[in-house]
């Protein structure tokens, strides 16, 4: 529930994908943990089924993943568009206090 609510929810934005992406994750997570040591993402393994949320968190940071376009297969120039747009946000904000 946690991964496929809580972590993508805000991503999804149909409810098509939204059964989608629970049924991928009990696919993934399974309660035999059959699952454990399979790659999810590169560089993220997964982990123990029943995992309490700060050992998950703890699996995680772990990990030593950075968070990146790169990481769920985004095209690396969707970070240089992100950066390009608070860069356009700050540069506006300090137009207003000059004017």
């Amino acid at each position: 529930y946690m991964t496929s609510e809580i972590l993508y929810g805000g991503h999804i934005t149909d409810d098509q994908d939204r059964v989608l992406a629970r049924t991928l994750v009990e696919a993934l997570l399974l309660e035999d943990n059959s699952h454990v040591g399979a790659e999810l993402i590169p560089g993220l393994v997964a982990p123990e089924w029943g995992l309490k949320a700060s050992e998950l968190a703890d699996h995680i940071a772990s990990s030593g993943l950075k968070e990146s376009p790169s990481t769920i297969w985004m095209h690396p120039n969707v970070e240089v568009g992100i950066g390009l747009m608070h860069d356009s946000e700050l540069i506006d904000g300090m137009v207003e206090l000059y004017d």
